[in-house]
């Protein structure tokens, strides 16, 4: 959810997860939680984290905060409140659908600068009126009552525009 790959269904997936687990879910959760947090630090040797620098912590707070209402929310609420409090965070708009998608997108490059948000709007903005419109839809899909694909490593695949791997140029979204 932090980089904005997946949905709301995926909100709603985890939420009948811990349902399914009964009186430990919770206890579970917590402790996922804390793995994660393990996880995404990256040591590097003791000294301090790859990841988890002052500008990715925001977004990982704001993620836990809004995970804390899993059992109470619901998944929309969950998982358009974490966009909208990403958005407050990097000062972006977000009162538009397209808004809402750009902010996703934002997380998907991994954008936490202002140059790089202007980079990503003006590459929307020189897209055609058609294109937005499918690329709003796909993003706007919620996995709940609208069909919504989730490329895990899309993500990747954004905030680095040319794949080694590969050889071949992926996406060029906000140039770094």
């Amino acid at each position: 959810m932090l980089q904005g790959e997946n949905v709301p269904g995926s909100v709603l997936i985890l939420q009948k997860v811990i349902e399914e687990l009964g009186a430990d879910g919770e206890d579970v959760f917590h402790f996922y939680i804390l793995f994660l947090l393990g996880f995404m630090s990256g040591l590097a040797g003791g000294r301090g984290s790859r990841f988890l620098d002052s500008k990715n912590a925001e977004g990982v707070i704001s993620g836990i905060r809004m995970l804390q209402q899993l059992l109470t929310g619901t998944p929309r609420g969950i998982y358009w409140g974490f966009l909208t409090a990403r958005a407050q965070s990097l000062c972006l708009p977000k009162d538009t659908a397209e808004d809402l998608v750009l902010v996703r997108m934002a997380c998907l490059a991994r954008i936490t600068d202002e140059q790089s948000y202007v980079s990503l709007r003006s590459s929307w903005d020189a897209l055609g009126y058609r294109e937005r419109n499918i690329l709003t839809e796909h993003f706007l899909a919620d996995g709940i009552s609208d069909r919504a694909f989730i490329f895990e490593f899309l993500p990747a695949c954004v905030a680095w525009p040319y794949s080694p791997g590969t050889g071949c140029l992926c996406f060029q979204l906000p140039t770094r």
